[in-house]
């Protein structure tokens, strides 16, 4: 049985190449996967943990798009819950 040895990463660099090809020309996972010949998941942990050694484009979560929430990364100021606050008595 054949050990799994640090740097090996069971693709060639023929399939490297293509995913590389691929995800960079904007296609899918599902597309690759079956271009590959590999499962999803494959696919998508190959991209996780190589993308920044193999030069492949991710598409990161959680990153604001372009707008307000892009734009400002700074502190919630003092009293922010002031502003939102309905500042009327209740009827009780």
């Amino acid at each position: 049985m054949a050990r799994w040895k640090r740097g090996q990463t069971g693709w060639s660099s023929e399939q490297i190449d293509k995913l590389r090809k691929l995800r960079n020309s904007g296609a899918d996972l599902t597309t690759i996967s079956k271009e590959l010949g590999k499962s999803y998941s494959a696919c998508s942990n190959f991209i996780q943990r190589y993308a920044d050694h193999y030069g492949i484009k991710t598409k990161r979560r959680n990153q604001g798009t372009r707008g307000f929430y892009s734009e400002y990364n700074g502190p919630v100021p003092y009293l922010h819950w002031t502003i939102t606050k309905p500042w009327r008595k209740s009827k009780t």
